[in-house]
């Protein structure tokens, strides 16, 4: 599902021909690592590994690695794409799933 979300990301971020899309890759690729060590973890019924869950989603919830990102917002603004605030293209979901 992230692969795919995040695939899509990448893409859009290309046709906007932002800068640090390499970066971003980067990040997308250390989230997938920590969250596919997370699942690995829970179905091994590692010890303690709720707080690593939790902690893992503590630093997760506020951060919205897009929204942060203020010269993308910028780059897609008026072209269709949905960043997850409400506005004139606040219908138009289906160019970025989940509305990160």
């Amino acid at each position: 599902m992230f692969k795919i979300h995040f695939s899509t990301e990448e893409r859009y971020m290309r046709e906007a021909q932002y800068p640090q899309v390499a970066e971003h890759q980067q990040e997308h690729e250390q989230f997938i690592t920590q969250v596919s060590k997370l699942v690995q973890d829970v179905e091994n019924k590692e010890p303690h590994i709720e707080n690593e869950v939790l902690s893992f989603l503590k630093r997760l919830v506020p951060c919205s690695h897009i929204r942060n990102r203020p010269q993308f917002r910028k780059m897609v603004s008026g072209k269709g794409y949905f960043l997850g605030k409400k506005g004139p293209n606040h219908a138009n979901t289906n160019r970025m799933a989940g509305g990160i």
